[in-house]
């Protein structure tokens, strides 16, 4: 099992990254005419949501070494935008201009920073929620300890 889990670690986390933009567009799409985005504005928060949810989904599915996988996903997520930037700049411009394409992946780029971040985060809150009661008082204890350790 530990094992299928490290191999579904990039699939999940490619899976991820296209279900949230195919979730951003159809949001875009049934949503009411003065809520709608336009489409530079889609392709700007499907950078976003999309390098977010690649990096999460693929930590959440590594059964260990998150924080390693959180900052692999997340240079790779870098490579591939070096990799199409690259592109673009040989290509030549294209439908949309340079400036935004470099933008959305600037942006992309720091929402995998932030998911990568707050990985930390998500395994403390694993560890509460799996191995510690839901006594409020008891986790708030250990929260004071592990400050006054930092401290």
């Amino acid at each position: 099992m530990v094992v299928l889990r490290w191999l579904l670690v990039l699939p999940a986390a490619v899976i991820a990254f296209i279900v949230a933009n195919l979730l951003l567009i159809l949001w875009n799409m049934l949503s009411p005419s003065f809520a709608t985005m336009s489409p530079r504005g889609v392709q700007f928060m499907a950078s976003i949501i999309g390098a977010y949810m690649f990096v999460v989904v693929g930590t959440l599915v590594a059964p260990a070494k998150k924080n390693i996988v959180a900052i692999t996903l997340t240079v790779l997520l870098a490579m591939l935008c070096a990799s199409i930037t690259t592109l673009a700049l040989v290509k030549g411009p294209g439908s949309d201009p340079l400036w935004l394409l470099v933008v959305c992946l600037i942006a992309s780029i720091v929402a995998a920073i932030v998911a990568c971040a707050i990985t930390p985060a998500i395994k403390y809150m694993n560890t509460m929620l799996h191995k510690r009661s839901w006594d409020v008082e008891n986790i708030f204890s250990h929260d004071l300890v592990s400050l006054k350790g930092i401290a």
